[in-house]
């Protein structure tokens, strides 16, 4: 995953979403990758092995899940026939377009040159400010609702707007210098780097990658 997901934003519905109930599968069925609901919680299944419960016990499957709103990780032991329910998760590409007069973003679907969502700016928290035009996410939207979204690309170009000044000293192995970007974060990078520079941040760890050719 390129970053954990966004909050849920309650309230905002997709009109075009397929909504389909009651799907399931066998326990033993499941795969990582797989998004089930347990609880009214949409979990990814990130592991899954199967177990037995005494030398003679009952077939199980133990199955770690993660959270697909906060990250959280739980493990739960299934019979291998125990019905797990399916969570209807549909993944949408979109292409930051602008961002509108109510504060809303607006993306462009991707393949569908017709077609725009808007989205609040509270559901991308922290991770906003890495919104530019022509950014690509993938959203994960259920029962009609984004659920989450990923950066396509986990890497940004941005120009350094204020640093210190690097003053060498006998220190053999500098420490990092504060810096704030174009788009108002503040991160830590090396002495090398100045004002004007045009480098690339990791946007999950927000912090300095490297600096651009």
């Amino acid at each position: 995953k390129n970053m954990l997901c966004s909050r849920l934003s309650v309230g905002l519905r997709r009109p075009s979403a397929l909504i389909t109930r009651g799907l399931s599968c066998d326990a033993s069925e499941l795969r990582p990758g797989d998004m089930v609901e347990m609880k009214g919680r949409v979990m990814e299944v990130v592991s899954r092995e199967h177990a037995r419960t005494g030398a003679r016990g009952s077939a199980l499957v133990r199955v770690e899940l993660r959270d697909v709103i906060n990250g959280k990780k739980k493990e739960e032991r299934f019979r291998t026939d125990e019905e797990v329910e399916i969570a209807d998760v549909e993944n949408q590409q979109l292409e930051f377009l602008e961002e509108n007069e109510d504060g809303e973003f607006v993306f462009q679907v991707y393949d569908e040159e017709d077609e725009t969502v808007e989205l609040p700016r509270e559901f991308f928290g922290a991770k906003a400010d890495f919104l530019r035009e022509g950014a690509a996410i993938v959203t994960k939207w259920h029962e009609g609702k984004p659920l989450c979204f990923t950066f396509v690309n986990p890497h940004a170009v941005f120009t350094v707007k204020s640093t210190p000044v690097y003053i060498k000293n006998s220190q053999q192995n500098p420490t990092p210098k504060p810096a704030v970007l174009d788009n108002g974060l503040k991160i830590k990078v090396p002495t090398f780097v100045n004002e004007g520079d045009k480098i690339i941040v990791d946007i999950n760890k927000e912090e300095f990658y490297s600096r651009t050719e």
